[in-house]
């Protein structure tokens, strides 16, 4: 079909083509320069073993496998240095992965509600008290919780296991606080 001199498949097609094109060169650099900037920034940070970023509508998803580390609220600020670096300020979110048995996901799980709660609520003082009072009962796990603007950090070790979680705390308008470092 001929419209106004064009012929309105070759236009489409053409259209099409670039399209797929702009697509992919936009993939490749994402790939090549945005991961590896990321990747290369954040294996930088003490304790990192492993990391992957993958967008998810408007921000970047990035899982950072940790190992052991001594003060898990300096390693994430580190974490939170390193990826907006490498991200450009761009809107990101972090999935810490750890290494837990059953004995640390049991011991998380008797103090997530102090936690939780404390998030909430704020009131730190007897977050750490119930958290201090089940610890007690859990012999041998090495804890310790960091409280910070946006999050509630809470380190647990074990045995050659560790188990890291981050906890939002609810900001004064009622919302949760960003996920990001």
């Amino acid at each position: 079909m001929i419209f106004g001199g064009l012929r309105v498949r070759n236009v489409l097609l053409s259209a099409a083509v670039t399209l797929v094109l702009l697509f992919l060169a936009t993939s490749v650099f994402h790939i090549t320069f945005v991961e590896s900037s990321l990747r290369r920034t954040v294996m930088a940070v003490p304790g990192v073993t492993a990391v992957a970023a993958a967008p998810q509508g408007a921000e970047t998803v990035v899982t950072v496998k940790l190992g052991p580390v001594a003060n898990l609220g300096d390693t994430y600020t580190q974490l939170g240095s390193a990826i907006n670096q490498a991200l450009g300020g761009r809107p990101y979110s972090v999935v810490l992965q750890d290494n837990p048995d059953q004995t640390l996901t049991n011991a998380y799980y008797n103090v997530h509600f102090a936690v939780e709660e404390a998030a909430v609520q704020g009131d730190f003082v007897s977050m750490l008290a119930q958290v201090d009072k089940v610890m007690h009962e859990a012999h041998g796990i090495s804890y310790r919780i960091y409280v910070e603007p946006q999050q509630i950090l809470v380190q647990m070790q074990d045995s050659g296991h560790y188990l890291y979680r981050v906890v939002p705390r609810q900001n004064p308008s009622g919302g949760v606080s960003s996920s990001a470092p």
